[in-house]
Formats: structure tokens, C-alpha cells, sequence
């Protein structure tokens, strides 16, 4: 018997075969494709009856709809080690606190369960849907918008600082006080960003205090040692002016205070 309501999708269908049901899940689609005319089978998912391959392919996933409507899939797997019918839409994913998919072997209880859940949504959960779409479409829509000004303006950015910090006077009148402070901010960034820079290109000079031991290490050289009175004066002044402030600070021009007794000092202008 054939029937107007079980349709195959022949784009996944492999050149030259004869598409069919699984037999396991022929029984129930037919049953179902009696009972309830309105509603259209959809069959994907091919596999060659095994372990006599034929021209036939047999579908292993059916999607069902009406009028155009997805209402959910039956799906030929494997649970607790025999053939189930795997029975999903969103009814079910909601019903169930484990898992998005309703399992069983047996035909009647699966006929039970797509009596249960499966139909034409309500205007409430269609309602809930668009939420979820628009959800995810804008969230998308202006993650890629967002993604692309933040890449174009990362390119941008340099030149747009530095054409803002020389108009200063003029836009520091047109934002809220606690934004006053960015002249500084961005001072200290562009400091810490030539410390980085010198430390990373080897230029700077890393001292390390070991008693009245001097360790200097300076780019690709080994280390050398030396004392307090041989250290040259850029180095030990930098050194006194370093010890005067908090670990991880910066001193323009000076370099950067580690700790007590680590120091990176800039290369002598």
C-alpha cells in the first residue's frame, strides 16, 4: 500500500538507489501516515539493508509536519542494546528534565507518546518560539555587527586617540566628569606600552638584587654581575628612583619596579 503522506528526501539519497522505510520503523510511519492524513513523513538518513547491500536504501529518520509546520521526528536507534524508536520535538525537550528524547521499543507505547506531544503548536508556544528566534537572531545579528566595528576600529584606534586627545579641551565639555581622567589613563598605557615594548625587543635592562651583587641581563647577552659603585649611572639612578615607589609601578622614561629587588630599566636615552 502506498501513501500520499510519506514523502523521501531524494537530495541525500544516494545516486541510483530505490529509497524505502527501515524496516523497524515501517510498521509505526504507516500506521501513523493512516491515522493522521494531514500530516506529511519525511524520510533521510539512508542506510543499505545490512549484510546484503541492494540498490534499496532504507530511511532511518522521519521528519513530520503539517502544512508546512515542523511537529517533531521519529528516528531508528539503538537504546539498552535493541532497535527504539527515538521520538523528538519541543514538547518533549521541555517535558523532560534529562535529555531532549523520548525512547522506547515498543510501538504502542511510541504511538502513545506522538498522540501525547506531537501536533500543530499552540499560539503559546509559537509565541515562545519567536521569542527564542528573535532571541538568538538579534543576539546574533549584533555579536557579527559588534565583531566587525571592534575589528575595524582596533585598526583605527591609535589615530583616533591621538586626533581625540588633541581636541580634548573641546570634547571633555561634551561627556560626564568621571571620564576626565582618560588623558592620563591613556598616558599610562602608552607608557607601559613602551616599557613592554622595550623589555619584549630586548633593550631594556633586568636587574636583580642579590645582596651587593648586581645581576644585569640585557637582551641576548648572558648575565653579568657587578657592584653598586660600577653600575652605570643611568642604571643606578633609575634603580633609586624605582625603589621609591610600589612594586609593579612605572616611571615614565625610568622603566618598571618588579619587586624589591627586581627592576627593568629603559635603555638610556
Amino acid at each position: 500500500m502506498t501513501y500520499a503522506n510519506i514523502h523521501f528526501d531524494r537530495a541525500t539519497l544516494p545516486v541510483g538507489g530505490q529509497e524505502g522505510i527501515a524496516p523497524f520503523l515501517e510498521p509505526l510511519i504507516h500506521q501513523l501516515a493512516l491515522a493522521h492524513p494531514q500530516w506529511i513523513f519525511t524520510g533521510k538518513n539512508y542506510k543499505s539493508p545490512y549484510p546484503n547491500p541492494t540498490s534499496l536504501y532504507c530511511a532511518q529518520f522521519f521528519q513530520i509536519s503539517e502544512k508546512r509546520e515542523p511537529l517533531g521526528s521519529i528516528e531508528l536507534g539503538v537504546h539498552g542494546g535493541r532497535n527504539s524508536f527515538f521520538i523528538c520535538n519541543e514538547r518533549i525537550k521541555t517535558s523532560r528534565k534529562r535529555g531532549d528524547t523520548n525512547k522506547t521499543g515498543d510501538i504502542k507505547k511510541a504511538i502513545k507518546i506522538i498522540s501525547k506531544f506531537v501536533g500543530l503548536p499552540t499560539t503559546g508556544e509559537m509565541l515562545g518560539r519567536a521569542i527564542r528566534e528573535t532571541t538568538a537572531a538579534i543576539t546574533n545579528v549584533q555579536g557579527r555587527k559588534q565583531y566587525d566595528y571592534v575589528e575595524l576600529y582596533s585598526k583605527l584606534r591609535n589615530n583616533a586617540t591621538e586626533l581625540l586627545i588633541a581636541h580634548w579641551g573641546e570634547f571633555s565639555k561634551t561627556i560626564p566628569a568621571g571620564f576626565m581622567a582618560f588623558p592620563d589613563k591613556y598616558k599610562e598605557y602608552c607608557v607601559a606600552n613602551k616599557v613592554k615594548a622595550a623589555y619584549e625587543g630586548n633593550k631594556a635592562y633586568l636587574i636583580w638584587i642579590n645582596g651587593i651583587d648586581y645581576a644585569i641581563k640585557h637582551g641576548m647577552d648572558g648575565v653579568t654581575f657587578s657592584s653598586s659603585e660600577n653600575l652605570p649611572d643611568f642604571i643606578r639612578r633609575g634603580i633609586g628612583m624605582l625603589k621609591l615607589v610600589e612594586d609593579s609601578q612605572i616611571i615614565d622614561g625610568v622603566g618598571l619596579k618588579v619587586d624589591a629587588r627586581t627592576f627593568l630599566i629603559l635603555p638610556e636615552a
